[in-house]
Parts: structure tokens; C-alpha cells; sequence
């Protein structure tokens, strides 16, 4: 990009010395177009004469790095890019991160070019010299004076000064003149212009108003520090830990993310808050400008055109030194809702740019289609920066530095314009050893900050991991081009000057495991997740795909689904008594449970809580800060602070050690809320095992059977109904008149043995005519889906549209008779063809007393097939066995002469669900 007209920057600048050193170390490299692939840098020993330092020997020689595979897909392939990048991903994973160059028949347009005078935008200020290592001389220098000027109260500006558009090293500038004996001194032999000339400031240093302002700066800034010094003073025995920069305030999910835990302030050491400081106010060619000047002005001295290679070291030289002062300015995470896409949309596009609006590589488009997971992370399918696009507009060296993705996503970046980008890549597989070797580097800022790495504010060289036995990648990204980051990979990288790129996450089903991962280490670093995981898994578990896209992702869904099943398992054991789970002692634990059914935020059936409880509303645990979409527990003495379910939280919580947590000490305090039972999670994956079915039963058993238990020391259950239809319940109502109101039951699945009837008005509503009433509250096996529940638990309790139901489905009614019109299309594919009637016979009773079974029920579900890919249709029926008993009976359209028949609706699907993994098992490819 040629450079325009100079003006201002806010970048510093090298001194004539140091120009010197770069100059004479970098004329021994041929001369190349800065786009061409770079190659392994010279090493740079050049003597300074008469310089600040004796040497300039440092060796910044970048191993060589392996090339990040480039791939270049035809038309036919670009198609469908999850399906594209889904193909190569083998590959991707290997290197961490891969570049996609569109077939030449792709050119999308830049829009923002175009309207660059309406584009506005603040950058933040980064300073380069500090990535590595946070106090330089420079750094350090100015720290022990901005502390001398405060602790004297001395009228001095906060602001570096400015002279000819390039910021003053007031380090250097004290050096300089000290170097020649002082003020007075330099006064007298009038050596000022001199100095100018030695800070390499204005094209003609030796005039007289450039040295007059920078003596002016001196007198202001330094001469009463000099003059202490000299008289004895030791800055650094005062000197108190102050920041040297403030946070930038951006409502992004990386600053979110570094204080959600209140350990920091605004304001911080340079170990967490350095670089993200507030710049100025640009239009897209205002910056231009700007960033093209400091470019300019940055190689002046050099007589050949400059290449990659050029760039790289020079970077490198400023960040592994560390003595250089220097601040650039990144216009980074601009959210495309607020300042517009650099590609076209409905709203900015011309007639010819249509195809580019509805392209599924335009980044507004690619996270929502469906195939990315991220489609159903929030009832609009966005989340700034994760599934709406940023849009980055940077400088020479403007840096993102090492990190990896939130949640462990994929992230795709498109560049728009400009210079290129030098990315390094991280494979995934080796994200432990890379932080091992980060911490090894840098412990004093670990020490500081344990999450460091989450802040996007250090870089080391990819050498030193190379040599460390990490495997790094590297590419250029020009315009035109995407690079694909994959799950955990960590990246990083700066630019050659001026450019826009625009990026945005996505997240194929095969992201699943590295989403779990995520959540398990943020939990371990308190570090708040930008999602829940657990709502995004439960709602893919409840929605209807498409044939191809479910081919692809019902295994890794199911398998989520399995796994968080079992951890909820295992952690509402201890909450449990003790007689449910003996390998707990009972002292530990809480001795009996209530329900009073009293939560706020009630909702209308299991999806739209699934889909209306947003982060910004979800509780967090107070220690850990992970999202409590499944359960939490609350200490009424502390109602401010809620707990995960996990020992250690809970300890904290109570204010205990976590090897001698007595639970039983503290249940009149607490409070559990959770949003399913146990059987819920489990019967949503068809590969729960019958064992954990009926673990998962008996521990819902125990919840629901003392809900009436009046013991004070008793632990307050709270369960969030799936399928109430006021959704303005509210919580101060008493536990009493909640109790008696039958449309408020939780919806209770089997448990292990009979119960007398708790609530006789549950067991069977009669008509007018005294005919058994056709529906009552049903099962989750019925069609295997919840809403069938709920549909059954509506008509159980008379209420219809007339008197204030709201259905989950649209049922039509029979005026004539109040009852329903069959067949029901309940939703997720599942029918009710036949409501049946209620036998009030003992044997019929559900074995929780609260209904009976009713005789003749039939619907029907599609549901992976037993005997080949793909689905088929499966019949529901309640059945009369012949010793008079309940039966029960599901029916594939494939084998329907072969019915599964057991006295347990439970039992009939584990046999399904075994037949259809024990398919899936055999149609696996082996491995090894």
C-alpha cells in the first residue's frame, strides 16, 4: 500500500543509533516483494558505534517454520463450506490452523472502502515493546517518574508528548542529555539540536524550533527528576506498584472474561491491564492514513523495497528486546451490529452483489447455517464476536496475540484489504505443552495474573516453543483469503500495515468434545464461558434436523449428552440421603427434601425454557463462574452467592474444607433448584445403559417422595417445571397454596418400588357423564418426547384454551364432548393417534401413585432405525397383558409382526436403543 501524506502518529519512533543497527543488519538480505513466502531471517550482530548500548547482538532468527497447509477448492466445493472444511479437517487439525483460497470466480466486494469516510471507529493502543516483557528500560523509566511527578504533586501532563507527529522516548531523551552532562551543560555548549538529532525527530532535526520543543519537553518532564537524582535520589526505594495504563472498557467477552471474577479492578499492574489502553477516533481512511504514514516513516532509512521477512524480524527485534519504546493503535473488535460488514448484506449491497449477500462464506451467514451448533446458542442465533462478526483494522505491528477461541470454536478470518497478516498456528493436540512452555517463560506474570492467557496481551516468539519441542505453523494471509482456526488451537500474529479482516466462530458437531474441554478448564481457572454448554447440548437434543445434517451429528450429540447425564449423576448423589447411594455417609448429608415449587421465570413447556433463559440471565457460581443451566444451590444466609454442585465450590460456598464438607450441618439452609430429573437427561440419549436409568430413577425418587416432609433441617428442593402454563407465578407465594395446586406437579418419571397415592385428584378427572376421563399425566417413553407430557398433563387437568391453557401445540377441540381432536401433532415429529381410557384398577397404578395407565394409548415417533441408517417409525401402545396388568409395547414400521413387549415402557426403548447402537457399533471402522 503506498503511503500518502504524513501526518500525526502515535507511535514512537527508533533512535538514529538504533536505526543505525537495524540498517547494517538487515542490507545483507536480497531485496523481495514483501508478498512473497518468507525464509529463515539472518542473524544480526552489528556493533553500535558511540550508541546508548555497546551491542546490538541479539539473534532474532526465526527457526524455520513448517508452512500451514493451503488448500484451493473449486466452485463444487465451495458450496458448502462446513461440509468443505469438515473434508480437510483432518489435515487442519494437524497444523492447528489452514488458509483457503477462493476459486477465482469468488470476488467478493468490499463494502466498507466504499462508505470509509461514514465507517467510525476507536482503536485501542498496544504497546509492542511490553508483549514480551512487560517493564523494559523505557517502561521502567517511566513508571519511577510519572510516581516521582505524583508523589510531589507536580503539574505535569499524563500524556507522552508529541513533537513532528512522532512520540518522545522520554527514556532515551534523559539519557541523551545526561550522556552530555546535564541540562546546564547542553545549555550552555547549545548542544540541543544535537539531541534532536539523536532522537531522530522531524525530517530537518537540526532546526531550531524542533530543539527548542524538545528542550521545552525536557524542562517540563525531566529536569526536576534529573536534578533529584543528582542530589541523591533513589526512585526505585518510593516507587509504589502503580499501573501504567488502564483497561479499555470494550463490553467484549475477553475483558468480560479477564475481571468476571472481581479479582481485578480497572485499573492494574502492567502485568494484566498493559496494551489495551484508549486510542483515538478514526474513519476508515483517516486510519488509512495514519497507518500508512507510520509505515512510511518506519522504513525510511532503508534503500530496497521491503519484504515479509523485513517485517518479521523487525517485529520480533521490538518484541523479544523489549528497550524500544513502542505503541501502535488496532482498531479490534468492532462489532459488525454497530459499525457494518465488510461484506455485502440486504441493507448495503448493489443489484450485481446479491450472490455475496446470501453466500454461505459472507461471515454474517456461515456460523448460522445448519450445520453450525452455533445456530441455537440464543433465541436470535448471535452472540457479538462469536456468531456476529468483528471486523479488525490494523497497522504495521498492530498485534493478536497468543490465545485460542472462546469455548474452544472453530474461528474463520476473512481479510477484506490491505497488507498481509503473519499467523502462527498451534495444533490443538499440543495446547497443554504450549502452556507449559508459556508459563515456563513468563512466571513472574502468572504470578500476577493466573489468567494471562486469557487476556490476548503477551507474545513470545514461536522459536522459542519450536525449540521446545511444540509444533508451530506459519502462513500469510493476503486479501482475498480465509484462515481457519481449529478447536483449541493456539494463534497469534501482527500486520504488515494497513488492512481490514473481518472474523467470526462456527461450530460443526465434531466441536462437542473441545466445548466440554473448554468448560471443564475455565471451571478450573474461574473464567466465565461466553455460552452455556449444557443449554446449547439440551436444546440440540430437543430439535428436528434435517436427514443429512443429523447423520452427522446424533452421535456427538448424544454422546454430550451421555457424558453431561452422567456428571449431573454424580454430583446430585452427595446431595442425596443416605440410604439412596450407601457409599456416602449419612452424617454428610442432608436428611430429607421438600418441594415447594415457588421459582420465578416459570415458562410454558421444556423448549422455550431451554431457549428463554439467556446468559445475561442465568445465574453463575460464585466460585467457579460456570453457567448454572442445570442445577445450582443457593445458602439462604447468602443469597447473593449461589454454588455449582461440585464438592469444591460447595465447600466455598459454606465456607469449608472440601475434605470434611458436612452438608447434613447446613441443609436448613440451602436451596437446590435444578431444571430437569435425572431420567430426563438420561432418556434423551439413546445410549443410556438400563443401569443408569434406574440409578438415575432412584435419585429422582428420593426428591419427589419427601416433597410433604416438614422437617426444618430438611434441604429446600426447588424444581423449575418444564411445562406450567402461567408463566407469572409468583415467588413469594406460599409453599402451601403452591403444594395444592395440581397444574404445578413436577413432571416425575418411574422409581423403583410403589407409593400410595399422594394427590387422589392426580389419579383420574371423571367427565360429567362419570366416564374415566381419557388422558392423565404421562411418561417420558410415550413417543419418546417431553411434550407429550405436557399435552397429557394439560387434558389431565380440564384445561383447555377457553379457561386460560395455553397449549404447547395446537390442538383442536370438540365443542361438543371438551375433548381434543385426534390424531395430535404433538412437535419433533411425534403424533398421538389414540388418548385411551384410564383403568382404576390397583395393578394399573403408576408405581408413584400419582396416575394410572391408560388402556388403548397409542403414538407414534420417528426414530433411528434398528436394522439400517437412517430412521424409521416406531408405534407406542398400552397394551392389557393376560393376567389383566399394564403392557407395553413399541413397534418399528420395519418389523411390525415383532413388537417389544415388556411390563416397563423403560425397558421396551433400552431394547430399541440397544439394537441401534449395537448397528451403529458394527458399521464403526476400526481402528489400530
Amino acid at each position: 500500500v503506498k503511503a500518502e501524506q504524513s501526518s500525526k502518529t502515535l507511535v514512537q519512533v527508533l533512535s538514529t543509533k538504533e536505526l543505525s543497527c537495524f540498517r547494517q543488519a538487515f542490507m545483507q538480505t536480497q531485496p523481495e516483494n514483501e508478498d512473497s513466502n518468507t525464509g529463515p531471517a539472518q542473524r544480526i550482530s552489528t556493533k553500535v558505534e558511540n550508541g546508548v548500548n555497546d551491542t546490538c547482538a541479539v539473534d532474532y532468527e526465526l527457526a524455520s517454520l513448517p508452512d500451514a497447509p493451503t488448500f484451493f477448492p473449486t466452485m463444487e466445493e465451495f458450496r458448502d463450506p462446513m461440509r468443505y472444511i469438515e473434508s480437510i479437517r483432518l489435515q487442519a487439525e494437524e497444523a492447528g490452523l489452514i488458509k483457503i483460497i477462493p476459486p477465482k470466480e469468488w470476488k467478493c466486494p468490499f463494502t466498507i472502502k466504499e462508505k470509509g469516510d461514514s465507517f467510525h471507529f476507536q482503536t485501542c493502543v498496544q504497546s509492542i515493546d511490553q508483549l514480551r516483557h512487560r517493564q523494559g528500560p523505557s517502561s521502567n523509566f517511566l513508571r519511577k517518574l510519572r510516581h516521582f511527578h505524583k508523589k510531589r504533586d507536580l503539574s505535569v501532563p499524563a500524556e507522552i508528548p508529541f513533537i513532528d507527529g512522532r512520540q518522545v522516548d522520554l527514556h532515551l531523551l534523559y539519557k541523551i542529555v545526561e550522556e552530555r552532562g546535564g541540562m546546564t551543560k547542553v545549555d550552555q555548549e547549545k548542544k540541543w539540536n544535537d539531541v534532536a538529532a539523536s532522537l531522530k525527530i522531524g525530517k530537518n532535526s537540526q532546526s531550531g524550533p524542533v530543539a527548542q520543543r524538545i528542550r521545552d519537553v525536557y524542562r517540563l518532564y525531566l529536569e526536576k527528576y534529573a536534578m533529584a537524582i543528582s542530589q541523591g535520589l533513589k526512585p526505585e526505594e518510593e516507587l509504589k506498584e502503580e499501573p501504567l495504563f488502564t483497561v479499555r472498557k470494550r463490553f467484549a467477552r475477553m475483558a468480560a472474561a479477564a475481571g468476571n471474577a472481581g479479582e481485578e479492578g480497572e485499573e492494574g499492574d502492567a502485568g494484566d491491564s498493559f496494551g489495551f489502553g484508549e486510542g483515538g477516533f478514526y474513519t476508515f481512511h483517516s486510519f488509512r492514513r495514519r497507518a500508512d504514514d507510520f509505515k512510511s516513516k518506519w522504513f525510511s532509512d532503508w534503500e530496497r523495497p521491503v519484504t515479509v521477512e523485513d517485517v518479521e524480524k523487525e517485529y520480533w527485534r521490538v518484541v523479544d528486546g523489549g528497550d524500544l519504546m513502542l505503541r501502535v493503535e488496532y482498531g479490534n473488535d468492532l462489532d459488525v451490529s454497530g459499525h457494518g460488514s465488510g461484506f455485502p448484506t440486504a441493507t448495503n449491497c448493489k443489484p450485481e452483489d446479491k450472490e455475496y449477500v446470501e453466500s454461505p462464506w459472507n461471515l454474517n451467514n456461515l456460523p448460522l447455517q445448519e450445520a453450525s451448533l452455533l445456530k441455537y446458542i440464543s433465541p436470535n442465533g448471535e452472540i457479538s464476536g462469536v456468531s456476529a462478526p468483528w471486523v479488525y483494522v490494523g497497522m504495521l505491528f498492530s498485534t493478536f496475540c497468543w490465545h485460542n477461541e472462546d469455548n474452544y470454536l472453530y474461528s474463520i478470518n476473512y481479510m477484506h484489504h490491505g497488507a498481509g497478516k503473519t499467523w502462527y498456528g498451534v495444533p490443538g493436540g499440543e495446547a497443554e505443552k504450549f502452556e507449559q512452555v508459556f508459563y515456563n517463560e513468563v512466571p513472574e506474570l502468572f504470578e500476577k495474573d493466573p489468567k494471562l492467557l486469557f487476556k490476548l496481551c503477551t507474545m513470545i516468539s514461536p522459536k522459542v516453543f519450536q525449540e521446545r519441542g511444540v509444533r508451530v505453523y506459519h502462513t500469510v494471509q493476503r486479501p482475498g483469503e480465509f484462515i481457519v482456526t481449529m478447536p483449541q488451537s493456539y494463534h497469534g500474529g501482527f500486520s504488515h500495515g494497513f488492512n481490514c479482516n473481518e472474523a467470526v466462530n462456527f461450530a460443526p458437531a465434531d466441536w462437542l468434545p473441545f466445548g466440554r474441554a473448554s468448560v471443564e478448564r475455565y471451571k478450573c481457572k474461574k473464567r466465565s464461558p461466553v455460552f452455556s454448554h449444557e443449554r446449547l447440548v439440551m436444546t440440540l437434543a430437543h430439535r428436528n434436523f434435517s436427514d443429512a445434517i443429523h447423520a452427522r451429528a446424533s452421535e456427538w450429540i448424544e454422546s454430550e449428552m451421555l457424558y453431561i447425564a452422567r456428571r449431573e449423576l454424580e454430583e446430585r448423589r452427595f446431595l442425596c440421603p443416605g440410604d439412596c447411594d450407601s457409599s456416602i455417609p449419612d452424617s454428610k448429608r442432608p436428611k430429607c427434601f421438600r418441594i415447594p415449587r415457588d421459582m420465578s421465570n416459570v415458562v410454558n413447556s421444556k423448549d422455550e425454557w431451554i431457549g428463554g433463559v439467556s446468559e445475561a440471565e442465568m445465574p453463575q457460581c460464585h466460585c467457579c463462574l460456570h453457567y448454572l443451566y442445570l442445577s445450582g444451590v443457593m445458602d439462604r444466609r447468602n443469597p447473593k452467592k449461589v454454588s455449582c454442585l461440585s464438592k469444591m465450590c460447595l465447600a466455598k460456598l459454606l465456607g469449608e474444607e472440601s475434605d470434611s464438607l458436612n452438608l447434613a450441618s447446613h441443609a436448613e439452609h440451602l436451596i437446590l433448584a435444578y431444571r430437569f430429573t435425572m431420567e430426563d437427561l438420561f432418556c434423551v440419549s439413546s445410549s443410556s445403559d438400563a443401569n443408569m436409568i434406574l440409578e438415575a430413577r432412584r435419585l429422582d425418587h428420593y426428591f419427589t417422595m419427601l416433597k410433604n416432609d416438614s422437617d426444618a433441617a430438611a434441604l429446600t428442593v426447588w424444581f423449575l417445571p418444564h411445562g406450567v402454563d402461567d408463566g407469572k407465578e409468583s415467588p413469594r407465594s406460599s409453599i402451601a397454596e403452591i403444594e395444592n395446586r395440581p397444574k404445578n406437579s413436577p413432571l416425575v418419571h418411574g422409581s423403583m418400588k410403589s407409593a400410595p397415592v399422594k394427590n387422589p385428584a392426580m389419579a383420574g378427572i371423571k367427565r360429567e357423564n362419570g366416564a374415566p376421563a381419557p388422558v392423565v399425566p404421562g411418561k417420558f417413553y410415550f413417543g419418546f418426547c417431553e411434550e407429550v407430557i405436557n399435552v397429557l398433563k394439560k387434558l389431565a387437568g380440564q384445561e383447555t384454551k377457553q379457561n386460560g391453557g395455553r397449549g404447547l401445540c395446537k390442538i383442536e377441540w370438540d365443542d361438543a364432548s371438551g375433548l381434543p381432536v385426534l390424531p395430535i401433532q404433538v412437535g419433533h415429529g411425534c403424533v398421538i393417534e389414540t388418548l385411551g381410557e384410564i383403568q382404576a384398577r390397583p395393578n394399573w397404578q403408576d408405581p408413584e401413585g400419582l396416575f394410572y395407565w391408560p388402556k388403548g394409548f397409542v403414538s407414534k415417533r420417528n426414530f433411528p432405525s434398528m436394522k439400517q441408517e437412517g430412521k424409521c417409525s416406531y408405534t407406542c401402545q398400552v397394551l392389557e397383558g393376560d393376567g389383566g396388568e399394564p403392557s407395553f409395547a413399541v413397534t418399528s414400521s420395519e418389523e411390525p409382526d415383532a413388537p417389544i413387549i415388556s411390563s416397563s415402557p423403560a425397558h421396551c426403548w433400552q431394547q430399541v436403543m440397544q439394537r441401534v447402537n449395537n448397528l451403529r457399533a458394527a458399521k464403526r471402522p476400526r481402528t489400530g
